[in-house]
């Protein structure tokens, strides 16, 4: 029982000065200003005891301050007493401690974070301890090359003011290492030992790769050019709104700040990685398709109407580009299984581009020993050219096509008869019936096999007629 009379006084005095301590040294706005307070006040006692306990005699300068008025006259009479020399002979050493205090904790920082001068260690000192001067570090990108260098919140830590912009989150780690995810904000104020860890731009990421190389399933290469991918932090689903255009979970963002690679030159942050993260995936897309599937991609490729009609099947298809549309490609990328592994790095893929694929050759094959690949992309090109041949569309455009030169031909045909060399003038019109006769026979004669071939009803009627008007005796021979 006596035990506990005893502790308990001394347990309550342990948690006062814990507190105390605890307040003393805390990392906000509160700590600062016990600190600068609890400096201060020490710093004016001291000097007020030296001052008003008796030393200073103001006698000889009395005849001068008392022809002052009289709130300046005590102003300057009390602070001679405070400047009088047997005063500042004990300040001044007090004072030179606290600077060289200073000075050397600016050094020591300095050394430490490798800092370029002392100025930024100087004016994070003042912050931390009397948070005088405090660091207001404005993030406006999601790159840290494009922050203040020389910010003592973005060198050593808080405690400091952070401006972030929209769309941007930061990763902050406290003391104990445990990271700190804020978003957006006009002023934050960031804790004593916090130091920046990462920036995270949560709007859309759009990277380029200019060639990727692929191996379909069977083994043959085929290259990506100007491939393109919109990543984004992977979001909760929710729909994004005006109080959270960006719905994102800390997980993630934490996900992708600690989950950055490391190479030969160092880590590399989580943007810097997306090229290759385009290569990987288009390269695992091709890998699971063989050169049928992937060529199966290839939509059905229109009719090109300026096209010549005798060339027209070879021009529909481009001699070792093949075009797939963004569309499918970005469902044929939206599966589950490509998602996940996204998803396990705190992405989402939006959409995917690529200019063209190729099918090259490589430099062994010979004109007479083709590769695979060459044979089946000229079958395959074979196939398409058919069937865009055989369409209802093209076999429409190639009858208006003959006919069109059909046309043109008579045309020529007339005048070049007309200026034929003929005696009589007058028997000109006549020799223009007989080469329209001869045109008209020969057209019946070539689109009598033609199924399709309906002509009109007055057709063999006027031919008739035509033939006996070049034949009737007033004509003559």
């Amino acid at each position: 029982m006596r035990i506990k009379v005893v502790t308990l006084p001394l347990r309550f005095v342990q948690r006062a000065i814990e507190a105390w301590v605890d307040f003393f040294l805390d990392r906000g706005p509160k700590g600062a200003i016990a600190r600068l307070a609890a400096v201060s006040g020490t710093l004016g006692l001291y000097w007020s005891v030296l001052a008003l306990s008796g030393g200073a005699s103001l006698e000889p300068a009395a005849g001068w301050i008392d022809e002052l008025p009289f709130p300046i006259s005590a102003a300057v009479g009390l602070a001679a007493l405070y400047l009088a020399p047997r005063v500042l002979i004990h300040v001044i050493p007090v004072l030179g401690a606290l600077w060289l205090g200073l000075r050397l904790g600016s050094l020591y920082l300095t050394d430490l974070f490798e800092l370029e001068s002392t100025s930024i260690a100087s004016r994070y000192l003042r912050g931390a301890l009397f948070g005088i001067d405090l660091d207001t570090l404005e993030i406006s990108n999601g790159s840290l090359e494009g922050l203040d260098y020389n910010s003592p919140l973005r060198r050593i830590g808080g405690p400091g003011h952070l401006t972030l912009h929209l769309g941007l989150a930061v990763v902050f780690e406290d003391i104990h290492g445990h990271p700190q995810v804020y978003g957006a904000s006009k002023k934050r104020f960031i804790r004593g030992f916090e130091r920046l860890r990462d920036v995270v731009d949560l709007r859309d990421q759009l990277r380029t790769v200019d060639e990727v190389r692929t191996v379909t399933r069977d083994g043959v290469e085929v290259y990506a050019r100007d491939a393109q991918m919109v990543f984004r932090v992977h979001r909760t689903g929710k729909a994004p709104t005006r109080q959270e255009p960006y719905p994102v979970d800390e997980k993630d963002i934490r996900r992708l700040v600690y989950g950055q690679t490391v190479g030969e030159t160092g880590s590399r942050r989580w943007d810097q990685i997306l090229p290759g993260l385009v290569k990987r995936e288009l390269q695992s897309f091709v890998a699971n398709l063989t050169i049928e599937d992937f060529l199966a991609l290839q939509p059905e490729l229109p009719i090109r109407a300026e096209a010549p009609p005798e060339q027209l099947p070879d021009t529909l298809l481009p001699p070792t580009s093949i075009h797939i549309p963004r569309r499918r490609l970005t469902e044929r990328f939206h599966q589950e299984e490509v998602l996940e592994r996204l998803r396990d790095q705190g992405l989402d893929l939006d959409w995917v581009g690529v200019g063209t694929w190729e099918i090259r050759e490589r430099g062994s094959q010979t004109a007479t020993s083709p590769s695979p690949a060459k044979t089946l992309l000229a079958t395959w090109r074979g196939l398409q050219q058919a069937r865009v041949a055989g369409s209802p569309d093209y076999l429409r455009h190639k009858r208006n096509a003959r006919s069109d030169a059909y046309s043109a031909q008579v045309l020529r045909a007339w005048i070049e008869s007309w200026h034929a060399d003929v005696r009589l003038r007058s028997a000109r019109p006549w020799q223009l019936l007989r080469e329209m006769i001869s045109k008209l026979e020969e057209l019946r004669r070539d689109l009598t096999g033609d199924p399709e071939f309906h002509p009109p009803l007055d057709f063999d009627r006027t031919l008739e007629y035509l033939r006996g008007i070049t034949q009737s005796e007033e004509v003559g021979s």
